[in-house]
């Protein structure tokens, strides 16, 4: 594969646990995860990479508890080629050239408690083939 200049990369079977980290000004994503790596970060602030704050691709898995993605040059969240992304009590803003979250081919992400605010386009776009389960309203 070609070189990256993401902050974080993670690739392969790898799963790794990242809590109270903040990853500022990558000159790509700021967290980018791909070959069924599995992610999961906790309390951690991803602010002003040059393109998404998490990039989700090649069947990776992150889950975001109490994190903040803000000023991303493109999307806050990006997901991607059958990966998925579980969002828990995070804020995700002030994206100004992209989405707050971003899902495409056949990606899968679930939002929980989440305040996605501000972004430069839309708050939440699907686009491509993508599942979603939406709990019963009453």
């Amino acid at each position: 594969p070609g070189a990256t200049l993401a902050a974080v990369v993670v690739l392969g079977s790898a799963r790794v646990s990242i809590t109270g980290v903040a990853i500022g000004g990558a000159h790509a994503a700021g967290v980018q995860v791909a070959e069924r790596a599995q992610v999961l970060m906790e309390y951690c602030k991803i602010s002003s990479p040059t393109t998404h704050g998490v990039a989700v691709g090649g069947q990776g898995h992150v889950t975001l508890v109490g994190c903040e993605v803000h000023h991303c040059g493109e999307s806050g969240i990006s997901v991607t080629e059958r990966s998925t992304v579980d969002v828990a009590s995070c804020t995700i803003s002030d994206n100004a050239s992209g989405h707050g979250v971003s899902l495409g081919t056949s990606g899968a992400c679930t939002l929980r408690g989440c305040l996605v605010t501000r972004n430069g386009r839309n708050g939440v776009v699907v686009a491509g083939r993508v599942q979603s389960k939406a709990p019963r309203v009453p």
